[in-house]
């Protein structure tokens, strides 16, 4: 599997990152919260409808999938950063949501994340960034 990201926080779609040819489609799936957010599972048919390749939606901050970037993802980058192993929830360093913690993209989740994370959820304070269908 891989990733896709690069959505755009303020009109976040799926069609505007993905381009399929040839009688090719296909679906997003919502995460286990319900959300298409970080760890909605996409998955990409060939022209027959056999499953030729499964993506994961990542977006940066959202760390929960909640389609918010909140305290609640600030607590999870601080476990991150810390290696608090309860923080695993699942969510191992080759998973949509461990992806989300790295801010900065070095792919190291540390110290230099935070302050990333802290711009961003004050800039988009309170604003729901969910994927539509």
């Amino acid at each position: 599997y891989g990733f896709i990201f690069g959505f755009d926080y303020w009109n976040p779609t799926v069609e505007d990152l993905i381009q399929t040819t040839a009688g090719a489609t296909y679906e997003a799936l919502e995460n286990d919260g319900g959300m298409f957010s970080t760890g909605s599972e996409i998955n990409v048919y060939d022209s027959n409808g056999e499953l030729v390749a499964t993506y994961y939606a990542v977006l940066f901050g959202d760390i929960d999938g909640s389609g918010f970037i909140d305290d609640d993802d600030r607590a999870l980058l601080e476990d991150a950063i810390g290696y608090v192993p309860e923080w695993t929830q699942g969510y191992t360093a080759d998973s949509p949501n461990y992806l989300a913690c790295d801010l900065n993209f070095d792919n190291w989740v540390d110290d230099n994340d935070m302050p990333i994370f802290d711009d961003a959820a004050f800039e988009l304070e309170d604003q729901s960034y969910n994927i539509p269908e």
